[in-house]
């Protein structure tokens, strides 16, 4: 609930008033500026409409014609069947009975190769104008160049001096020309429908061929009124291109060569003539409104008193808005509902259409509607919950999950409350929805992260704790634990510091790795430490530290792993200590030793080595040039490179020595020969 307190209201003084008056001036100046640019934009919205009435007639009408035209060539198409079965006497018949039952058909003609009329519906009101032998040749020289069956339409005017058209088809047979099916077409025909379909409206309807002949053209108003065709386009011809709007339809139909086109023309003046009452009524307000709103501002300046009062209760009022809209805002993002108990109807708003997946065409407002949607393991829970809140006239707060359209599940938080009339009635249950189903994944994995993250802490093989800023620990491992040999509770006692081999702190190596840590100009560093155990003697652990820190806290805190190293200490001490000893043996020694690669490089050499070639024998220098006499033994050396252990006497310095070749092995791979040269009696 939203509490609001109401500030305290003193009374305005003259020049506040003055102020407000010249405030309204401003106010209606704006309102002004909006009412001639609405009427501005309403003359723009009147012409687009009167284009877009104009655009929908001309279609309709286009396509009327056009459904004319593929009529009269299926009548065609159908006389060009049945030739064959009839007899000219018979063709006259049909063609008299299609013309009386077609009316868009002026007459019928069928037209032999010879250029003979042999049958005719109404040959005596054919065009004074139109010559049928003309007419023959065109289209007879037309299909000896296509070889094809074609349609031709040609305008021209009738006896009664107005033009109308024609649609032809030509045929032949082997290729060559047989005959003409000529249908005229009757303009009175159109005219009617025009008139018709135009009768209650301001619009010049032309009718047009391709050739540019215009077949016919009316102004229905006009003609209907004063039966003046002369009237038609005399109207139209005083205005300029900006005065008039137009629209025009082609009637492009792929079986004929030659097109049609329509168009309409109307006058705007007739079009606005509406706008311009209603403009003149807004413009009428708009002033009247502004002379009684100035006579109310100086009546108020007469009662401020008054005057007050009522700006006050305006000021409450406007609180009470504020109010709501702060409620409603608050409420941002969450689906409102209401179940009416008086009516028996749910209500949802348009967020909670969102959240559920649903339709408001599909949404039927019965509580069921709503339940089909909740999951069927959370339907009872939530019904109590429902049930009790009405029972006991109070609200509630839960969270269920629902299955919507696409069977997807999300979990929703609803919270609801009772609605009551002003002598306590329970009139209905008000709510509201959330979607929560990306906070609850987000738990989960949460959850998940944690419980991994615990499973991997406690079960790690590696010490690890988690130390604070000061050294102390704050959760530690058991692994831990044995290390130090302390138990949980007494190792949390401890600071890594207090446990730390004193020597270990001093070192210069890793004052520095802090230093930089600590700074976080690195994330972690790791080191080798004594540490003391419980018992009381040293133990090695290989140390890892990694800083937890973000950007607005810095170093929250440690995270420490420890990997017990102390035998692995023990037994590098005791392999440095053996061979120390036994370089120390090979090195008193009275036979040569040289340690030569598999290259035959030196690698060492004790001191007797050192004596029998000492102005030779140095590292890295190569045994042939160490001595040359060494050269007769190279079926011996190649022999021990290859893995065996071979033995040669050879004169060095004019003593005879025996010198054996042992290959000899590091690490588990081949590294080279041990020569061991002694001298013989």
């Amino acid at each position: 609930m939203i509490n609001q307190t109401i500030p305290s209201y003193h009374i305005t003084s003259p020049k506040v008033y003055y102020a407000q008056f010249r405030a309204l001036s401003l106010f209606w100046l704006l309102i002004g500026i909006l009412t001639f640019s609405y009427l501005h934009k309403n003359y723009q919205v009147s012409i687009q409409q009167a284009q877009n009435s104009l655009d929908t007639d001309i279609e309709y009408l286009g396509l009327q014609v056009s459904q004319e035209f593929e009529a009269i060539r299926k009548i065609i198409l159908n006389i060009r069947k049945d030739i064959k079965y009839f007899n000219p006497q018979e063709l006259q018949k049909n063609f008299e009975l299609i013309n009386s039952s077609v009316p868009s058909i002026r007459t019928l003609s069928l037209m032999n190769a010879q250029g003979e009329v042999v049958a005719s519906s109404r040959l005596f009101l054919l065009g004074k104008k139109f010559d049928y032998r003309d007419y023959f040749k065109y289209a007879k020289t037309l299909f000896e160049e296509n070889r094809q069956e074609f349609y031709l339409s040609t305008p021209f005017k009738t006896i009664l001096d107005i033009y109308t058209s024609t649609i032809s088809i030509a045929l032949g047979k082997d290729n060559h020309f047989s005959y003409v099916i000529v249908a005229t077409l009757d303009p009175l025909y159109f005219y009617k429908n025009t008139i018709e379909f135009l009768k209650t409206k301001d619009i010049l309807f032309q009718f047009k061929h391709s050739s540019g002949a215009e077949i016919f053209s009316t102004y229905p108003n006009h003609l209907i009124s004063s039966q003046n065709e002369n009237r038609d386009t005399q109207d139209f011809k005083v205005l300029s291109h900006n005065d008039l709007i137009s629209s025009t339809f082609d009637i492009k139909l792929q079986w004929l060569e030659n097109n049609y086109s329509i168009q309409l023309l109307q006058p705007k003046s007739k079009i606005l003539s509406s706008w311009y009452k209603t403009s003149l009524q807004l413009i009428s307000v708009f002033i009247t409104t502004l002379i009684f709103s100035a006579a109310i501002l100086f009546y108020f300046q007469k009662n401020r008193k008054k005057q007050d009062l009522l700006i006050k209760q305006f000021y409450q009022n406007l609180i009470h808005q504020n109010t709501r809209l702060k409620t409603a805002t608050s409420a941002a993002n969450l689906g409102a509902w209401e179940l009416n108990l008086k009516e028996g109807t749910l209500s949802w708003d348009e967020k909670m259409h969102q959240i559920y997946g649903s339709s408001e065409q599909e949404f039927t407002g019965h509580y069921d509607t709503w339940r089909r949607y909740v999951h069927p393991d959370d339907v009872s829970r939530i019904e109590n919950l429902i049930e009790e809140a009405l029972i006991k006239k109070r609200g509630f707060q839960s969270q269920f999950r629902i299955i919507n359209k696409n069977k997807e599940t999300h979990h929703i938080r609803v919270a609801a409350n009772c609605l009551f009339s002003t002598n306590g009635n329970l009139l209905s249950l008000v709510g509201i929805n959330e979607d929560i189903s990306l906070i609850k994944e987000s738990q989960l994995k949460k959850e998940e992260a944690e419980a991994t993250l615990q499973a991997t802490f406690d079960c790690a093989a590696v010490g690890m704790g988690i130390v604070n800023l000061e050294g102390r620990f704050l959760r530690v491992n058991q692994a831990l634990c044995d290390f130090f040999g302390f138990n949980e509770e007494n190792l949390l006692k401890q600071t890594l510091e207090s446990l730390t081999y004193a020597e270990d702190l001093l070192q210069d190596q890793d004052l520095r790795s802090k230093r930089a840590f600590l700074n976080q100009r690195i994330n972690q560093y790791t080191t080798e430490k004594r540490y003391y155990h419980k018992a009381g003697h040293l133990v090695w652990g290989l140390t890892s530290f990694v800083n937890i820190a973000n950007q607005n806290t810095g170093i929250r805190y440690f995270i420490v792993q420890i990997s017990d190293i102390t035998q692995h200490k023990k037994d590098l001490i005791f392999l440095q200590e053996q061979k120390a000893l036994f370089d120390e043996v090979i090195s008193k020694l009275p036979a040569s030793i040289i340690y030569v690669d598999t290259n035959l490089y030196c690698q060492n050499y004790n001191t007797s080595a050192k004596k029998l070639f000492a102005h030779t024998l140095t590292e890295g220098t190569h045994l042939y040039q160490v001595c040359k006499d060494l050269y007769a033994c190279q079926d011996e050396i190649k022999l021990a490179l290859n893995g065996h252990h071979s033995t040669t006497n050879l004169l060095l310095h004019q003593q005879k020595f025996d010198i054996h070749f042992i290959p000899y092995q590091s690490e588990g791979s081949f590294k080279g020969l041990a020569m061991i040269i002694s001298e013989l009696p």
